[in-house]
């Protein structure tokens, strides 16, 4: 786990003067922010698979079914556009994870609703801070209609800005809305795509020795909970996240560059933020397991305001898998 920009420790560890903790509490890129842990942000269309599932599992759609991915849609008299320009046809669900189709789950949150997507949200785990062995965790937020009624004053609970809307929902279906989430969080969350749907307890500790070397406490691993889905669901999710970093699609440029395979699944995020009508750069996600049959690894990767995910963040997380390949697969925990 790394958060960048860091700072030097040892200013602490010899007793850091006024002065250069003034400098790192005004700096603007906080580096005395634990961005692993703490840093809360829009997943993006890594949440598609959130979305997926919940659409899958409530019956909305099947594996097979087939939906239109126009370049927009119109949601009363409101457009929400796709990334595409252009139809990109028909597709199943599997390949709307692929091309990351923004219609697609605009129609499939839709089918499903808030309060759904919401509670499966909560069951991968999103809106818990997660304890792990060291302070300053957050939760990240899942939204609802309840959450943000009590964000308005009460002469304005009845007023269009405090009602939750249909646009509230299907953007809440990719990852955007009011939704806000740590990478930690978005660790845990693809490890439990990966392992079938069992929520982990995350942690930082394989195992305590003492002076002498002797194994005195180790770590298992301790599911907290399992994801209300069954196997076949959460199978055509991932069966999505390994077709994004396979041919024909960009994501697998990176792997081919690297000499890594591409056996594993993965999904990139463009998160915007900052509210409607400010044209900032985006967040960047890449969120991948692997091996795909048998994972091993998980991992997430954000970039803050890296704009192209593809460009800015996958590109780490293939590094990070490769060096996990070359040096430490050999002595991986069992």
């Amino acid at each position: 786990m790394i958060s960048l920009p860091a700072y030097d420790t040892n200013l602490f560890t010899r007793g850091i003067s006024q002065a250069d903790f003034s400098r790192l509490l005004n700096d603007p890129d906080k580096p005395l922010l634990n961005r692993a842990i703490a840093g809360q942000y829009a997943p993006g269309s890594t949440f598609k698979m959130v979305t997926a599932t919940a659409g899958l599992q409530e019956g909305k759609i099947t594996a097979e079914t087939l939906l239109a991915c126009p370049p927009y849609i119109n949601v009363n008299g409101w457009i929400y556009h796709n990334w595409a320009s252009y139809s990109l046809g028909r597709m199943n669900v599997a390949r709307a994870l692929a091309t990351s189709c923004d219609t697609f789950f605009y129609q499939v949150a839709s089918m499903v609703g808030d309060v759904t997507l919401a509670r499966y949200a909560r069951a991968y785990g999103f809106g818990t801070a997660k304890a792990i062995e060291m302070p300053g965790v957050t939760a990240g937020l899942v939204p609802d209609r309840i959450w943000k009624q009590l964000q308005c004053g009460v002469p304005d609970l009845n007023s269009d800005e405090c009602r939750w809307s249909e646009g509230d929902t299907i953007t809440f279906g990719i990852g955007q809305s009011y939704l806000l989430t740590t990478p930690l969080n978005q660790a845990v969350y693809v490890a439990t795509l990966a392992n079938g749907g069992h929520l982990l307890r995350p942690t930082l500790v394989h195992e305590v020795r003492d002076a002498s070397g002797r194994v005195v406490q180790t770590q298992k691993a301790e599911v907290t909970s399992d994801v209300p889905a069954s196997a076949g669901n959460i199978q055509s999710v991932r069966e999505g996240m390994r077709q994004e970093i396979n041919p024909p699609y960009h994501m697998n440029y990176w792997f081919r560059a690297s000499g890594v395979p591409a056996d594993g699944g993965g999904k990139t995020g463009t998160a915007q933020w900052g509210g409607s009508g400010l044209d900032l750069p985006t967040h960047a996600w890449f969120v991948f397991f692997a091996p795909y049959a048998q994972p091993e690894i998980a991992l997430s990767v954000f970039v803050e305001r890296g704009e192209l995910s593809e460009v800015q963040a996958a590109p780490i997380g293939v590094d990070i898998t490769k060096f996990y390949r070359d040096n430490l697969s050999s002595i991986r925990r069992q």
